[in-house]
């Protein structure tokens, strides 16, 4: 029987930052990874640590591929921070990158209450603690799709539901729209293969919402002209998911 004592050991996390990440909206491998993360330093006693993906694997029994992607996804949206091979996390949360954010609507027919995913603004997160739900319609009322065809207001997924068409595609096994412009950015001939690799098409689709496809074709100009350069310090890129893996690096690198 498993039993839990805090004298063989436990970490502290401030309540404003367990807060602040409840209100994130992230997949079940990218909280894995910052629950190994936050195991491996604050339950030393530390900000940072080296932590490999093997060391993730070991803990979570998660494949390469996914520790892999939940830490490029985490890196993207500066949650997790990454310096000389140290991995720490990012504890000011006004800093972190926010995809999107769910609002709970009840409409007046039929009392229905529906999930809609609403793209944030500034990208940042705020404190909505204080504030009321009409507060909070109100200031997203430009952003909400609403479908008024329908006396009944029947739900229509590819309204209430923005990454209804990558869903989709994914579950079919093919590529979005989003992710096949990311691939056409890149001169890799090998670009065609792409759309049958999911980690492929995860990794486009999350530099599509991350960034949007001007800022990608300007980072990835300037990689194509660096290269020229035969600079042996340019992060070598030839991917969407080793562009993932290297955009925090890339950054760096084209002080951007």
């Amino acid at each position: 029987m498993a039993s839990p004592q805090l004298k063989k050991g436990y970490l502290s996390i401030a309540n404003e930052s367990i807060e602040a990440l409840s209100a994130v909206k992230m997949s079940g491998t990218e909280w894995q990874y910052l629950m190994c993360l936050f195991r491996k330093t604050y339950g030393y006693h530390k900000k940072e640590d080296w932590i490999t993906n093997t060391q993730v694997m070991k803990m979570t029994g998660l494949k390469k591929e996914r520790v892999s992607e939940a830490k490029s996804r985490l890196l993207a949206r500066n949650i997790v921070t990454e310096k000389r091979n140290n991995i720490s996390y990012q504890k000011d949360y006004e800093k972190w990158i926010v995809l999107r954010k769910s609002v709970t609507i009840v409409t007046e027919k039929r009392n229905k209450v529906l999930r809609k995913s609403v793209p944030t603004k500034d990208r940042k997160i705020k404190d909505t603690s204080q504030t009321s739900l009409t507060e909070e319609l109100k200031a997203n009322q430009e952003e909400v799709m609403w479908n008024k065809k329908s006396d009944d207001f029947e739900e229509d997924p590819i309204q209430t539901d923005p990454d209804h068409k990558a869903k989709k595609a994914k579950k079919q096994g093919k590529a979005s729209e989003d992710q096949l412009a990311v691939f056409e950015l890149f001169s890799n001939p090998a670009k065609a293969l792409w759309r049958m690799r999911e980690l492929e098409r995860v990794s486009a689709q999350t530099l599509f919402e991350t960034y949007g496809l001007e800022t990608l074709k300007k980072r990835i100009d300037r990689i194509d002209l660096e290269k020229k350069k035969k600079d042996p310090f340019l992060p070598q890129v030839d991917t969407p998911s080793e562009l993932l893996d290297k955009m925090p690096k890339i950054e760096r690198y084209l002080n951007v």
